[in-house]
């Protein structure tokens, strides 16, 4: 699995990808050492060793200018290939539908439940949306309660209304049109 740490406006991003694509995409954190650390127990976790060239895959130089772009407000829509190999099918099912959600728009965690035909599912969806790490090419914080409230995030509330911000959110008012 290669990985690369980069620098970004909001702070260092740890990447990980394998032949098949991205299989983890922290978001930034204040200090490099800390990033290299938190993503080197994400590998652990899932218990890769193979390390593969794939820069025909994956720049790391296209990736990291379009995340910088990302945060600047400029790229609304990272699209790299993901490796789905380290999730179930229900995972895969629901992070691929939360991959559709658009820029600025947010679903519930219900409507994600009901878009995959499995409408009593919804706290299903909640852990499946939490296993999600490829963040931003997986938007799991437009993922919110069906009350129109912000939902967790494994990353912190903090961050979920960062980037929904980011996106135009009004922090404050419902997050779902209702």
């Amino acid at each position: 699995m290669e990985r690369i740490v980069i620098p970004t406006s909001q702070g260092y991003l740890g990447i990980a990808w394998t032949r098949s694509g991205l299989a983890v995409l922290n978001l930034p954190i204040d200090d490099q050492k800390k990033a290299a650390i938190k993503l080197e127990e994400v590998i652990e976790k899932l218990k890769i060793k193979t390390v593969y060239q794939v820069f025909q895959i994956i720049s790391p130089d296209s990736l990291e200018a379009e995340l910088r772009d990302y945060f600047k407000g400029k790229n609304r829509s990272l699209k790299f290939p993901v490796d789905w190999g380290y999730y179930s099918d229900f995972q895969r099912r629901v992070l691929l539908r939360v991959g559709e959600i658009p820029w600025g728009q947010c679903v519930s965690y219900g409507q994600i439940a009901r878009d995959i035909d499995m409408p009593s599912s919804s706290r299903g969806v909640g852990g499946a949306v939490g296993s999600n790490r490829v963040h931003l090419i997986t938007p799991c914080h437009r993922v919110v309660s069906g009350n129109g409230g912000l939902g967790g995030f494994g990353s912190g509330p903090e961050w979920k209304t960062h980037l929904l911000a980011l996106e135009g959110h009004d922090i404050g008012r419902s997050f779902l049109s209702i």
